[in-house]
Protein backbone atom coordinates (compact mmCIF):
# COMPACT_ATOMS: atom_id res chain seq x y z
CA UNK A 1 0.00 0.00 0.00
CA UNK A 2 2.78 2.44 0.95
CA UNK A 3 4.62 1.58 -2.26
CA UNK A 4 1.50 2.42 -4.30
CA UNK A 5 1.06 5.78 -2.52
CA UNK A 6 4.70 6.65 -3.23
CA UNK A 7 4.23 5.72 -6.88
CA UNK A 8 1.10 7.88 -7.17
CA UNK A 9 2.91 10.74 -5.43
CA UNK A 10 5.85 10.44 -7.79
CA UNK A 11 3.61 10.55 -10.87
CA UNK A 12 1.63 13.48 -9.47
CA UNK A 13 4.82 15.47 -8.91
CA UNK A 14 6.18 14.48 -12.35
CA UNK A 15 2.96 15.60 -14.10
CA UNK A 16 2.84 18.84 -12.10
CA UNK A 17 6.49 19.60 -12.88
CA UNK A 18 5.95 18.87 -16.58
CA UNK A 19 2.87 21.12 -16.66
CA UNK A 20 4.82 23.98 -15.08
CA UNK A 21 7.72 23.54 -17.53
CA UNK A 22 5.31 23.56 -20.50
CA UNK A 23 3.54 26.68 -19.15
CA UNK A 24 6.90 28.47 -18.76
CA UNK A 25 8.06 27.51 -22.26
CA UNK A 26 4.89 28.76 -23.95
CA UNK A 27 4.31 31.71 -21.62
CA UNK A 28 3.60 35.17 -23.12
CA UNK A 29 6.17 36.53 -20.61
CA UNK A 30 9.01 36.75 -23.13
CA UNK A 31 11.83 38.94 -24.42
CA UNK A 32 10.80 41.12 -27.35
CA UNK A 33 13.21 42.39 -29.99
CA UNK A 34 16.41 43.77 -28.49
CA UNK A 35 15.00 44.06 -24.95
CA UNK A 36 17.20 42.59 -22.25
CA UNK A 37 14.14 41.97 -20.08
CA UNK A 38 10.99 39.91 -20.27
CA UNK A 39 7.53 41.43 -20.53
CA UNK A 40 3.92 40.59 -21.30
CA UNK A 41 2.72 42.64 -24.30
CA UNK A 42 -0.37 43.02 -26.42
CA UNK A 43 -0.78 45.40 -29.37
CA UNK A 44 -3.80 46.61 -31.32
CA UNK A 45 -4.30 49.01 -34.22
CA UNK A 46 -6.89 51.72 -33.65
CA UNK A 47 -8.38 53.82 -36.42
CA UNK A 48 -7.89 57.10 -34.58
CA UNK A 49 -5.10 59.66 -34.12
CA UNK A 50 -2.52 58.95 -31.39
CA UNK A 51 -3.59 62.10 -29.54
CA UNK A 52 -7.19 60.85 -29.32
CA UNK A 53 -6.13 57.44 -27.96
CA UNK A 54 -3.60 59.01 -25.57
CA UNK A 55 -6.19 61.43 -24.16
CA UNK A 56 -8.81 58.68 -23.83
CA UNK A 57 -6.53 56.49 -21.70
CA UNK A 58 -5.33 59.51 -19.72
CA UNK A 59 -8.83 59.92 -18.29
CA UNK A 60 -9.19 57.44 -15.41
CA UNK A 61 -13.00 57.69 -15.53
CA UNK A 62 -12.95 55.87 -18.90
CA UNK A 63 -11.57 52.69 -17.28
CA UNK A 64 -15.09 51.79 -16.13
CA UNK A 65 -15.96 51.40 -19.83
CA UNK A 66 -12.88 49.72 -21.31
CA UNK A 67 -11.46 47.58 -18.49
CA UNK A 68 -12.50 43.93 -18.34
CA UNK A 69 -11.17 43.66 -14.78
CA UNK A 70 -11.33 47.04 -13.04
CA UNK A 71 -14.69 48.44 -11.99
CA UNK A 72 -13.31 51.97 -11.60
CA UNK A 73 -10.18 54.04 -10.99
CA UNK A 74 -10.02 56.94 -8.53
CA UNK A 75 -7.32 59.61 -8.67
CA UNK A 76 -5.64 60.13 -5.29
CA UNK A 77 -3.76 63.39 -5.83
CA UNK A 78 -5.86 65.25 -8.41
CA UNK A 79 -5.42 68.51 -6.51
CA UNK A 80 -1.65 68.44 -7.23
CA UNK A 81 -1.40 66.53 -10.54
CA UNK A 82 -3.65 66.30 -13.56
CA UNK A 83 -5.07 62.83 -14.22
CA UNK A 84 -2.93 60.93 -16.73
CA UNK A 85 0.07 63.22 -16.30
CA UNK A 86 3.48 62.75 -14.66
CA UNK A 87 3.13 62.32 -10.87
CA UNK A 88 -0.55 61.40 -10.96
CA UNK A 89 -1.45 58.61 -8.52
CA UNK A 90 -4.58 56.54 -8.90
CA UNK A 91 -6.19 53.58 -7.17
CA UNK A 92 -7.68 50.75 -9.22
CA UNK A 93 -10.65 48.90 -7.72
CA UNK A 94 -11.83 45.54 -8.99
CA UNK A 95 -15.14 45.85 -7.12
CA UNK A 96 -17.69 48.64 -7.15
CA UNK A 97 -17.84 48.66 -3.32
CA UNK A 98 -14.04 49.20 -3.24
CA UNK A 99 -13.50 46.09 -1.11
CA UNK A 100 -11.26 43.17 -2.01
CA UNK A 101 -8.76 43.50 -4.83
CA UNK A 102 -7.14 46.90 -5.40
CA UNK A 103 -3.79 48.42 -6.28
CA UNK A 104 -2.19 51.81 -6.82
CA UNK A 105 -0.46 53.19 -9.90
CA UNK A 106 1.83 56.20 -10.19
CA UNK A 107 2.63 57.73 -13.55
CA UNK A 108 6.44 57.82 -13.69
CA UNK A 109 7.00 59.11 -17.22
CA UNK A 110 4.94 60.72 -19.96
CA UNK A 111 5.82 61.51 -23.54
CA UNK A 112 2.76 63.21 -24.98
CA UNK A 113 0.90 61.04 -27.51
CA UNK A 114 3.72 58.44 -27.41
CA UNK A 115 4.13 56.79 -24.00
CA UNK A 116 3.06 56.53 -20.36
CA UNK A 117 5.00 54.52 -17.79
CA UNK A 118 3.22 53.52 -14.58
CA UNK A 119 4.47 51.78 -11.45
CA UNK A 120 2.15 49.26 -9.81
CA UNK A 121 2.28 48.90 -6.03
CA UNK A 122 0.19 48.46 -2.87
CA UNK A 123 -1.46 45.33 -4.27
CA UNK A 124 -4.17 44.14 -1.89
CA UNK A 125 -6.53 41.19 -1.95
CA UNK A 126 -4.53 39.12 -4.45
CA UNK A 127 -3.89 35.46 -3.62
CA UNK A 128 -0.24 35.82 -4.62
CA UNK A 129 0.70 39.43 -5.50
CA UNK A 130 3.75 40.17 -7.62
CA UNK A 131 5.67 43.20 -6.42
CA UNK A 132 7.79 45.70 -8.34
CA UNK A 133 5.83 45.81 -11.59
CA UNK A 134 5.78 48.55 -14.18
CA UNK A 135 3.43 48.94 -17.11
CA UNK A 136 3.80 50.95 -20.29
CA UNK A 137 1.24 52.31 -22.68
CA UNK A 138 3.02 52.81 -26.01
CA UNK A 139 1.30 54.88 -28.72
CA UNK A 140 2.80 54.65 -32.23
CA UNK A 141 1.28 56.83 -34.95
CA UNK A 142 1.02 54.67 -38.06
CA UNK A 143 -0.61 57.55 -39.93
CA UNK A 144 -2.51 60.73 -39.08
CA UNK A 145 -5.61 58.64 -38.34
CA UNK A 146 -4.23 55.27 -37.20
CA UNK A 147 -2.44 54.34 -33.98
CA UNK A 148 -0.73 51.19 -32.80
CA UNK A 149 -1.32 50.88 -29.04
CA UNK A 150 0.68 48.45 -26.89
CA UNK A 151 0.22 47.56 -23.24
CA UNK A 152 3.37 46.08 -21.69
CA UNK A 153 4.05 44.74 -18.18
CA UNK A 154 7.46 43.90 -16.72
CA UNK A 155 9.50 43.93 -13.53
CA UNK A 156 10.99 47.33 -12.77
CA UNK A 157 13.79 48.64 -10.61
CA UNK A 158 14.77 45.24 -9.21
CA UNK A 159 15.94 41.82 -10.25
CA UNK A 160 13.00 39.48 -9.76
CA UNK A 161 13.53 36.44 -7.55
CA UNK A 162 13.07 33.01 -9.11
CA UNK A 163 9.73 32.69 -7.29
CA UNK A 164 8.49 36.09 -8.57
CA UNK A 165 9.61 35.12 -12.07
CA UNK A 166 7.78 31.79 -11.87
CA UNK A 167 4.63 33.55 -10.65
CA UNK A 168 4.89 35.96 -13.59
CA UNK A 169 5.35 33.12 -16.07
CA UNK A 170 2.17 31.50 -14.78
CA UNK A 171 0.16 34.74 -14.37
CA UNK A 172 1.18 35.99 -17.81
CA UNK A 173 -1.56 33.97 -19.53
CA UNK A 174 -4.23 35.84 -17.57
CA UNK A 175 -2.44 39.19 -17.95
CA UNK A 176 -2.13 38.70 -21.72
CA UNK A 177 -5.85 37.91 -22.04
CA UNK A 178 -6.77 40.96 -19.91
CA UNK A 179 -4.58 43.17 -22.12
CA UNK A 180 -6.23 41.69 -25.21
CA UNK A 181 -9.76 42.26 -23.89
CA UNK A 182 -8.94 45.76 -22.66
CA UNK A 183 -7.23 46.91 -25.85
CA UNK A 184 -10.00 45.51 -28.03
CA UNK A 185 -12.46 47.46 -25.83
CA UNK A 186 -10.38 50.65 -26.16
CA UNK A 187 -10.31 50.18 -29.95
CA UNK A 188 -14.07 49.67 -30.15
CA UNK A 189 -14.92 52.60 -27.87
CA UNK A 190 -12.48 55.10 -29.40
CA UNK A 191 -13.46 54.22 -32.97
CA UNK A 192 -17.17 54.36 -32.08
CA UNK A 193 -16.78 57.91 -30.69
CA UNK A 194 -15.14 59.22 -33.89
Amino acid sequence: MLKRIKKIGFWFIAVLFTAIVVMVIFSPFTKKGTNDYRSVDYTVEINAPAETVFNYLGNSDNAADWSSYVDHISTLNAEQYKDGELGSIRRCYKNKNEEGILWDEEILAVTSNKKRVLSIYNMQGFASPINGLETEQIYEAISAHKTQLTFSLCFAMHEASWFETLKMYLASYTIYNRFKDNLENVKRLVEFDL
